[in-house]
């Protein structure tokens, strides 16, 4: 997937004043600081799936919706946010992997398919109902990081009820039946944690100022991480390239997410869309973002990006400096933790609420 895919860093969980020994023996038990499990804890390590504690639970009364991954030879990296955003619309998601050749499109009596090709070119390997109109299916277009695979003729095609499109494009660049969404989190995000849910997991309960974890590959990335220095505590985790054996694992990176305030998330490598900072969305800590998307300006878009991918404006923190960015977050930080705690929440409720957006228009795009 895109090259923002970042690392995890490992760091105890401080969720309650009262617990925090507690918590930190606990997850020294779990986690060595390398970021490793221990033999002793193998077995709690393959623990069931856990999808977003804060997704509601609907109830199941429209039947199934189909989620086809067109890439078996590669990890389905938004498996788990697809389900926890799809499963908002009242259906079952039952996910399937298969070569393009291989799938099979069953919208009908109550189930509906959607696909999702690893690359927008999968779809053109897809058997002939997808292609004739004698399938209606959705898509959900991710990782197209460098708008390499824009314009898609793909969306066009007879059957296709709606698309879901990562990295947001410039206005009127997508029909009525399509929309942007954000990137989610990565797959197994939410897998044996223990602890509070994001929500609970209040402002004063979280030890670290700001936080960072990644490659520090680019000029902007080293720019940020030396404005915010003096802002302590921090914590900010090196990887030496996205994925790498040297990352962290994912329960570690979460709890990272967990115990900050601020998450700087600076350009990907390409893209001002990253991961990071819709994990720090998922964990409830408040973005440190840029407003303008440099991959757009080769589209004559220079306007804030944020209120493409969610119709709105963002209610974390969005400069067009770093400098202004860290004054911001200076002034946040030294003001009342109440009001800081009310940001993190209105937050925290964007987030979820764009989940549910995109759900409802999948649920309207389907029983149009």
């Amino acid at each position: 997937m895109g090259a923002t895919r970042r690392q995890n860093r490992n760091w105890p969980r401080n969720w309650a004043a009262i617990a925090l020994g507690c918590m930190l023996v606990r997850l020294a038990a779990v986690h060595r600081l390398d970021g490793s499990v221990p033999a002793a804890n193998a077995a709690a390590a393959a623990g069931p799936l856990r999808l977003s504690p804060s997704a509601p639970q609907h109830s199941d009364h429209s039947g199934v919706l189909g989620l086809v991954w067109l890439a078996p030879d590669n990890e389905f990296w938004e498996g788990d946010f697809l389900r926890d955003v799809l499963r908002r619309t009242g259906r079952t998601v039952v996910t399937r992997t298969v070569e393009p050749e291989a799938a099979a499109c069953a919208s009908s009596g109550g189930s509906f398919t959607v696909v999702v090709p690893r690359w927008i070119s999968l779809m053109d390997r897809l058997p002939p109902e997808f292609h004739n109109g004698s399938c209606s299916y959705g898509i959900i277009h991710p990782s197209d990081e460098g708008l390499y695979e824009w314009p898609a003729p793909q969306y066009n095609r007879p059957g296709v009820r709606f698309v879901l499109r990562q990295y947001a494009l410039p206005p009127g660049s997508l029909s009525a039946n399509m929309r942007p969404f954000g990137l989610g989190y990565k797959l197994g995000f939410w897998d044996r944690h223990l602890g509070p849910e994001a929500a609970a997991a209040h402002i004063s309960a979280r030890p670290l100022a700001w936080s960072f974890a990644g490659t520090v590959h680019h000029e902007e990335r080293r720019q940020a991480l030396e404005l915010f220095a003096g802002l302590a505590p921090n914590h900010v985790t090196h990887s030496s390239a996205f994925n790498a054996p040297d990352g962290l694992a994912t329960a570690a990176y979460r709890d990272t997410l967990l115990s900050s305030r601020f998450v700087l998330c600076p350009l990907g490598h390409v893209n001002l869309d990253t991961f990071r900072l819709y994990e720090a969305l998922e964990a409830g800590a408040i973005p440190v973002s840029m407003s303008t998307n440099p991959m757009l300006i080769g589209l004559n878009y220079s306007g804030p990006y944020w209120p493409l991918v969610f119709g709105s404006n963002a209610p974390w923190v969005v400069a067009d400096t770093w400098e202004a960015a860290y004054a911001e977050v200076s002034a946040l930080l030294a003001g009342p933790v109440d009001q800081l705690e009310q940001r993190r929440q209105r937050v925290l409720a964007f987030w979820q609420q764009h989940k549910e957006d995109v759900a409802q228009f999948v649920s309207k795009a389907i029983e149009s």
